[in-house]
């Protein structure tokens, strides 16, 4: 072992790990208190390149309500689904751990509207806090983003 090594087991890494599957699933589910509960007290969050800066647990949370709020607003409610197969965790000192993950993000309005299509890297800052794993720190960055027309179901 080299560096910080010695200080992030596997089993670490693993939960670092579900905490951003953690975080992506219920942001899926619109679940505000599920998305809080990742986060620690003093949370830095950045969204689209640094143009949304959100600092603390009181601002994410309107923030996150608003989120809410807005896609079940829109006509028709927008649903969301973020896939994240790439995650890579890595020590930084001992009860941190960085993360660097790319995913897609799909946007659905329901029949007849687009698909929306968006490409991100997340980096994150995650320590451990008591027992848990939280993230401190996260980037959003979107890669890329295009719409799929939708032609219809076809059955077979």
């Amino acid at each position: 072992m080299t560096g910080w090594d010695r200080h992030l087991t596997a089993g670490d890494r693993q939960v670092v790990h579900a905490v951003l599957l953690g975080y992506a699933d219920r942001l899926d589910a619109d679940d505000v208190d599920g998305i809080l509960d990742c986060l620690t007290p003093d949370v830095h969050l950045e969204f689209f390149s640094g143009r949304v800066v959100i600092d603390g647990l009181d601002r994410a949370r309107q923030m996150f309500e608003e989120t809410v709020r807005s896609k079940h607003n829109a006509d028709p409610a927008i649903t969301t689904m973020h896939q994240l197969p790439n995650v890579l965790v890595e020590p930084a000192a001992p009860g941190r751990a960085n993360v660097r993950t790319t995913g897609t993000v799909y946007a659905y309005s329901g029949p007849g509207h687009p698909l929306d299509v968006r490409g991100l890297a997340y980096r994150q800052e995650c320590v451990l806090a008591g027992d848990r794993w939280l993230i401190a720190r996260l980037e959003h960055e979107s890669l890329w983003q295009f719409s799929v027309e939708q032609a219809g179901l076809h059955q077979r």
